[in-house]
């Protein structure tokens, strides 16, 4: 977009930048395009409830070998960008926005509300998995944002791995520590 200086100085308090950026915009003649769409300035988040949120997220997303969660897809299920959510579970960059935030807490909650409906109905199960909580399972064992080789206990991946792949059937031998896996990821996963 042509420079003005009208223009300049608007954008400048409306993005928070640098007041120096209008000398550089001056010189080539010329504001960035991408101002044009942008609206407002990314609201960083404030306040103790939300700096705990973000730390729980962290928590949640980052335990190391044990993460049960891939981040690049739950930040793609969030619609936040990934290199900056791992640059922040890292510790390499600051806080989160009040979107990001937002979008991340409903994104985990989104797996939540799945494995705690298929606890659920599991709890309810006595000798036979219905056809429907199969099929939740799969759905389930198949989700990008889970890393299902961590979710499962290695005593129990092989069986569940067949389970879905449909190349035999529901171990039904394993069902407590089907139910414990769900359950331990209700645990870990819990946010403030």
């Amino acid at each position: 977009m042509e420079f003005t200086e009208e223009k300049a100085i608007e954008i400048i308090e409306k993005m928070g930048l640098d007041k120096n950026t209008i000398r550089v915009w001056r010189t080539r003649n010329s504001i960035p395009n991408k101002y044009l769409k942008m609206s407002s300035p990314a609201i960083k988040i404030k306040g103790e409830h939300d700096l705990q949120a973000q730390k729980d997220i962290i928590r949640v997303l980052f335990r190391g070998d044990d993460t049960k969660i891939n981040i690049s897809s739950l930040a793609r299920l969030a619609n936040v960008n990934s290199q900056r959510l791992k640059d922040i579970v890292r510790g390499k960059s600051g806080l989160l926005t009040t979107d990001e935030l937002l979008a991340l807490k409903k994104a985990i909650n989104i797996l939540r509300i799945e494995a705690k409906d298929i606890l659920d109905k599991l709890n309810k199960c006595r000798f036979e998995v219905p056809q429907s909580l199969e099929i939740k399972i799969r759905n389930f064992y198949y989700r990008k944002e889970i890393h299902s080789k961590r979710f499962f206990h290695e005593n129990i991946y092989h069986k569940i791995e067949g389970f879905a792949r449909k190349a035999r059937c529901f171990p039904t031998e394993e069902f407590a520590l089907i139910k414990d896996a769900f359950a331990l990821f209700l645990i870990e996963t819990n946010i403030s």
